[in-house]
């Protein structure tokens, strides 16, 4: 496997993904414990499934580092959010189904 510099990965990254910042790669690049534990400061290509996977979990319950309690609050506030989007699933399936003249129940 090749081995990427970090501007090369940043390059790669931007070039798969969309909407990546230099800035989010240089915050992963200082939080990641594998780049950290890396002293010839080089990727690998199968880093970037592990940005990949931090950027997926940043602001989430799921980010890497978080304490207990913002995990627990994060978890809250995806129930809330998901609870609103049912409600608002349900509302459009009842419309959608007058539309059609079928009965509900």
């Amino acid at each position: 496997m090749s081995r990427l510099d970090a501007d090369e990965a940043f390059r790669l990254i931007h070039h798969y993904m969309v909407k990546v910042e230099r800035e989010e790669v240089d915050q992963w690049l200082k939080e990641d414990p594998a780049v950290q534990s890396d002293t010839e400061g080089i990727m690998d290509e199968a880093w970037m499934y592990r940005f990949n996977a931090w950027l997926q979990c940043k602001g989430t319950a799921h980010e890497m580092g978080i304490d207990p309690q913002t995990k627990i609050d994060r978890l809250l506030d995806e129930i809330d959010r998901l609870k609103q989007e049912i409600k608002q699933l349900k509302s459009e399936k009842l419309l959608l189904e007058a539309e059609l003249g079928q009965d509900p129940f």
